[in-house]
């Protein structure tokens, strides 16, 4: 690669660039794909979905890290960073009331239904005392 790093320990690797996580997943289950960094909640999906195909992580690289980030109508309606409230409580009250406020219902982006955005989004959602399900279309 161009960088060398897999030549300084002997490796011959090619990389694919994959289109989505569905084709991760389905590459790795087919054997087209030797390895690949996947979603966390991807193998435990697997093994239970309708082909229960057996997959395991076999190491975790990280512990989420992951954000929340909010729209400009937001930010335009005053709804600041949590951090700007005196509690995360106060944070959910003004969210709460922004959203419910609304005449459409809000849009949340998540890349899998696996993935730890979709478990992080209704985590968040329910701590604010909002209901994910009833934010499901």
């Amino acid at each position: 690669m161009e960088k060398g790093i897999y030549a300084k320990y002997g490796l011959n690797v090619t990389i694919s660039k994959e289109a989505s996580w569905a084709t991760v997943r389905d590459g790795l289950i087919q054997g087209r794909l030797d390895a690949s960094h996947a979603l966390c909640g991807m193998p435990m999906l697997t093994e239970l979905g309708p082909d229960k195909a057996p997959m395991r992580s076999l190491m975790m690289l990280d512990r989420n890290g992951n954000a929340m980030t909010l729209s400009k109508n937001a930010w335009d309606a005053g709804i600041r960073p949590m951090t700007d409230y005196g509690s995360f409580d106060e944070f959910g009250t003004a969210y709460r009331e922004y959203i419910t406020g609304q005449s459409e219902p809000p849009t949340f982006a998540m890349v899998f239904p696996s993935s730890m955005h979709n478990y992080n989004t209704r985590y968040w959602m329910s701590a604010m005392g909002i209901d994910p399900e009833m934010m499901s279309s």
